[in-house]
């Protein structure tokens, strides 16, 4: 019993670093979050803070542009699940082999990823420029000039222009993550479907997806949050633009506590967007546990 205390006690003093990393960085803003949401404060040091209760939250749900921006994070999310979820299985079945080169195409589908959201969203809007930018001289150089669109100044189709840079810039760890659910899959369970008569498609369907279930809601999970929490994109790209048509939970928040100076409207609002992902998260992780436990 000793030596099993003395060695929990050492596995605990590695762990103590990373956890007081994680409660500076993640517990306290979260529990400080919660705190200013109750008052009404400039953000200013010294100016004086004053408790009005559950107000902030009244005021951001009385917002028109409140429900706009979460309308927009959840389209988001949707288009972001129904796109990247499917071609980044696709891809990764398609990668899931050994052949030349197949390095150097992960690579490529995963560079996307590495570089930071601000650096895509610049080059995304070099290439969006309207007149100028590379997409609409090449649609002009194909004779389809007919096409070209205020891809990022038109309400009608701004978000929908996002939604589809969002997905190129993180199908690569949708990608990268079904891959490894795919390699973790013994072949002696392949090899035995395939001497039961099982063609590709029953494979795909009956053996190879109820198995990554597990990694599936992972990538939705990581999808939620992630899009609940997109700001650099839109910030870059549109800044909430135009006519609102692009705000998100995140732009939103950032307006109100710097052009607004109301720190306790964005703190409600940074509450809000937590709990809206603590229940889509555990909604999301039971719908796959029930779906993989009935299978």
């Amino acid at each position: 019993m000793e030596r099993l205390n003395a060695r929990y006690g050492q596995i605990m003093l590695y762990l103590l670093p990373a956890l007081l990393f994680y409660s500076v960085l993640l517990v306290y803003p979260v529990i400080k979050s919660f705190y200013l949401a109750a008052f009404k404060w400039n953000g200013f040091a010294g100016s004086a803070m004053t408790f009005v209760g559950f107000d902030n939250f009244r005021f951001i749900f009385e917002d028109a542009t409140f429900w706009k921006s979460l309308q927009n994070v959840m389209t988001i999310m949707a288009g972001s699940i129904l796109i990247q979820i499917p071609a980044g299985l696709f891809l990764a079945l398609l990668l899931n082999g050994k052949w030349r080169g197949i390095r150097v195409v992960k690579a490529a589908f995963f560079m996307p990823v590495i570089m930071s959201a601000t650096s895509i969203s610049l080059l995304w809007k070099f290439i969006l420029y309207p007149g100028d930018g590379l997409l609409d001289g090449f649609l002009t150089q194909l004779g389809m000039g007919n096409l070209i669109q205020a891809w990022l100044a038109d309400p009608d189709i701004a978000l929908f222009t996002v939604i589809l840079i969002c997905c190129w810039q993180g199908i690569g760890v949708v990608m990268i993550i079904f891959l490894s659910g795919l390699v973790a899959i013994p072949d002696a369970i392949k090899e035995a479907a395939r001497i039961d008569g099982a063609n590709r498609r029953q494979l795909l369907w009956y053996v190879t997806l109820p198995l990554i279930r597990e990694v599936t809601a992972i990538n939705v999970i990581l999808l939620v949050i992630g899009t609940l929490k997109i700001f650099d994109n839109i910030y870059v790209l549109t800044n909430g633009g135009p006519l609102n048509a692009t705000e998100v939970l995140g732009t939103y928040l950032y307006s109100e506590a710097f052009s607004n100076n109301r720190f306790g409207m964005a703190s409600a609002t940074a509450v809000v967007m937590f709990v809206i992902g603590f229940a889509l998260t555990l909604i999301a992780n039971r719908a796959m546990r029930r779906e993989a436990y009935e299978g």
